[in-house]
């Protein structure tokens, strides 16, 4: 029997959080998190070509990553494997370990007259033609483009992309009708964008990347294996007076780098303020 004004105590129930618990089985412990950070941080390096870790053929000295990343032998060597099997680094007996092959492209579009080849400095650039030829534009091609409907003529020209004679992408673009009257398939010698130029100035494009994985005739035509990671590339091209006039779907190979710089930030608080005189504005006290 329990004292006179003594209450009994609840008992103790341990909280259940399902969230923490489902997640303390996928988390994965410090070490590899370690070992992740430090084969990004050499990616990078290897992507910036700084003199231990130059693409090319310069040799990677695990020690030298040791010194400079102030890691353990075992995480430097854990990290250089993963590397290994992504395609990045690669391994010869006799040799070491070496960078391999990889090149980047700028975002930018090339300056008015300047070829893709002399803008990005990565090699010898030329197009493989495969096919040059009228279509009607499906709905998701007519979407993208300014003042074509579904089922108006466009010119559909897939190449393949050439990087000192090896493929490096596979892309496809459909070009408006207005436009593409006014090109000779006799005259596509160099890149889509010279071309592109003899109609008028190509002023802006937008972008959007996804990772994706090459089907069996892609990776025929970028000589990689069908599955292997690839770099899917949508842009479209608009002219001076911003109109859409061409969509390209590309796939690049997985040493591709596309690098953005001086993205502007949207100051979306300003977007929200309301116009001087408005009626929100006579509104405040």
């Amino acid at each position: 029997m329990l004292p006179r004004n003594t209450t009994k105590a609840e008992p103790f129930v341990m909280s259940y959080d399902p969230f923490r618990d489902q997640m303390r089985g996928v988390l994965p412990p410090s070490r590899e998190l370690a070992v992740r950070r430090l084969r990004d941080l050499i990616r990078v390096s290897i992507s910036d070509g700084t003199a231990e870790h130059a693409p090319g053929g310069a040799l990677i000295d695990e020690h030298a990553l040791m010194v400079t990343f102030d890691a353990p032998r075992d995480t430097v060597r854990h990290a250089l494997s993963l590397l290994v099997e992504e395609g990045l680094i690669v391994r010869r007996r006799g040799i070491g370990t070496t960078a391999g092959d990889q090149y980047q492209f700028s975002a930018l579009l090339p300056p008015t007259g300047q070829t893709l080849e002399s803008h990005h400095h990565v090699g010898r650039l030329s197009p493989l033609l495969l096919h040059w030829g009228w279509m009607k534009a499906p709905d998701s091609v007519a979407s993208r483009l300014d003042d074509v409907e579904t089922g108006d003529d466009c010119l559909c020209v897939d190449y393949v992309l050439l990087r000192d004679d090896e493929p490096s992408s596979v892309i496809t673009n459909y070009l408006r009708a207005d436009e593409a009257t006014r090109l000779s398939v006799a005259d596509f010698q160099t890149d889509f964008y010279q071309l592109l130029e003899t109609t008028g100035p190509v002023a802006s494009h937008d972008v959007v990347l996804q990772a994706a994985n090459a089907d069996e005739q892609v990776a025929a035509l970028l000589h990689i294996l069908p599955g292997e990671a690839v770099l899917w590339f949508e842009q479209v091209l608009r002219n001076a007076a911003g109109e859409a006039i061409d969509f390209a779907v590309a796939t690049f190979r997985r040493e591709t780098r596309i690098e953005f710089q001086a993205i502007p930030r949207l100051d979306v608080t300003a977007l929200l303020q309301p116009a001087p005189g408005s009626m929100h504005e006579e509104a405040k006290p």
